[in-house]
């Protein structure tokens, strides 16, 4: 665990010094008063968690303190919520959350926060504007921070320090022996493997016919979801003693198209720089909460392990082409009990034509139903009210997501990477800032992105996920 401490108290260079963090320096420059319009900077502290965290969002505050156990430390500061001029010039201090330590990092600086993202910690945005240099009127921010694992490894001594080593070592290894596995189904996959995809294709046509085809499909994947339960066992039990090498997941986003009243063409219902966006998240977040990389559907696409993280370019999204499905029915979908009947019915043979076609090279892995692709179908919009994602879990291989509302304005992007859960057997929890909570606050950027030790071993037993 690690814990950032940020304050304006000069005696906390002495007193948090001796309860055993370590000065990184001034943060930025900050208001100890409400002048040029500057609002609270509240702070925030979990003591099961030994975490601090600052916010402006005074909804946030109180959501936090009254349900889910933080207490409140007061204002830490005044900070300004916008980028206009003031009196002197401000700049983004922005917000990174790391799951596996449960630490919110705030920085200014443009390299460090390359090199946070690079360890872990995802972006959260923008949480306010401050000062990057002295000016009237303002004090400087200082910033600590304490690495609770270190200090624990250290109160456990040499038999603590051991057994960390050992975890270490057995993550090592299995890591490198599937990183090796990987290669070589890759690249049988990728010469023998077209023939098992063509299998997977001809039993892609077949379960696309409407109730009869649709039936078998959904069996077909119940009964792959329940060969899980013994690798759940194992990664509960293995999970209990920290170990957790790295799994990953295929993925594949389908952009549909729809048809423009102004040209003699159809164009695609969401740009793709939206689509990235929640791609990207859902890698963030997979990795950092469970160690499961998500990689791009294709042949010579298996991560290797040993890698930087995956971005989320365009080698993870198709463009379907044309207009999409049995007049448009695939473009405006149902969830719930809805969604069940579409997929026995016409609606749901769309989206499996779409998967033989577009998500192809998985089509061996499908039939199996171990490894299989999860393809992301990006939508209209959805005929049941207040919904943006469904996924019907187990009995399908396909998520719907809608990237932007009716409005146009760009949904949750936690979206898919929680529609993404569901496929890999997560159902809701009511956590504030657990990935399948099913209400987020769409004012607290740092929910959605953390996992129980049970949900992270339900998502790594799942058929979606697996070593190899």
């Amino acid at each position: 665990m690690g814990d950032h401490y940020y304050t304006t108290r000069t005696e906390a260079l002495t007193t948090v010094r001796a309860q055993g963090y370590k000065y990184e320096g001034i943060a930025a420059h900050v208001l100890t008063a409400p002048i040029w319009g500057a609002v609270p900077l509240y702070a925030l502290y979990h003591p099961s968690l030994a975490n601090h965290h600052y916010t402006t969002n005074l909804k946030e505050r109180d959501s936090l303190t009254a349900e889910h156990g933080w207490i409140d430390e007061g204002i830490a500061c005044y900070v300004h919520e916008t980028g206009r001029e003031y009196p002197f010039g401000v700049v983004p201090l922005f917000h990174l959350y790391d799951n596996a330590q449960g630490d919110h990092f705030f920085t200014t600086v443009g390299k460090e926060r390359e090199g946070a993202t690079a360890v872990g910690y995802v972006e959260a945005g923008i949480a306010c504007y401050v000062f990057p240099s002295p000016v009237p009127g303002a004090t400087p921010l200082h910033r600590f921070y304490s690495s609770y694992e270190r200090e624990q490894e250290e109160e456990d001594g040499f038999f603590g320090s051991l057994v960390n080593g050992v975890k270490k070592t057995i993550t090592a290894a299995v890591d490198t022996v599937t990183g090796f596995g990987r290669t070589v189904i890759n690249a049988a996959e990728s010469t023998v493997g077209v023939v098992g995809d063509a299998v997977g294709g001809v039993f892609g046509v077949i379960t696309a016919i409407p109730v009869l085809g649709r039936g078998i499909r959904q069996i077909q994947t119940l009964a792959a979801t329940a060969r899980g339960g013994v690798d759940f066992v194992l990664e509960i039990t293995l999970g209990l003693f920290g170990i957790r090498p790295e799994k990953q997941m295929k993925l594949r986003v389908v952009i549909q198209m729809t048809p423009d009243q102004g040209l003699a063409r159809s164009v695609p219902i969401v740009d793709e720089a939206v689509v990235r966006k929640g791609v990207q998240f859902a890698i963030d977040v997979f990795k950092s909460a469970a160690n499961v990389r998500i990689v791009p559907l294709g042949r010579f696409r298996n991560g290797s392990g040993d890698g930087e993280m995956p971005t989320g370019g365009d080698d993870y999204i198709r463009y379907a082409d044309g207009m999409s499905g049995n007049a448009g029915e695939s473009l405006d979908v149902h969830c719930g009990s809805e969604a069940w009947q579409e997929d026995l019915a016409t609606t749901g043979s769309d989206f499996e034509a779409m998967m033989t076609e577009y998500c192809f090279d998985g089509g061996a892995r499908k039939v199996v139903g171990a490894g299989a692709p999860v393809c992301a179908f990006a939508v209209r919009s959805f005929r049941t009210p207040r919904k943006v994602g469904c996924s019907l879990g187990p009995l399908t291989d396909y998520v719907t997501v809608m990237f932007r509302g009716e409005n146009g304005s760009e949904v949750d992007r936690s979206t898919l990477a929680h529609e993404l859960g569901h496929a890999c057997n997560l159902p809701h929890f009511d956590g504030g800032n657990n990935l399948m909570n099913e209400n987020p606050d769409p004012d607290n950027p740092v929910q959605r992105r953390s996992l129980t030790r049970t949900q992270i071993a339900l998502l790594r037993a799942s058929r979606h996920v697996t070593y190899l």
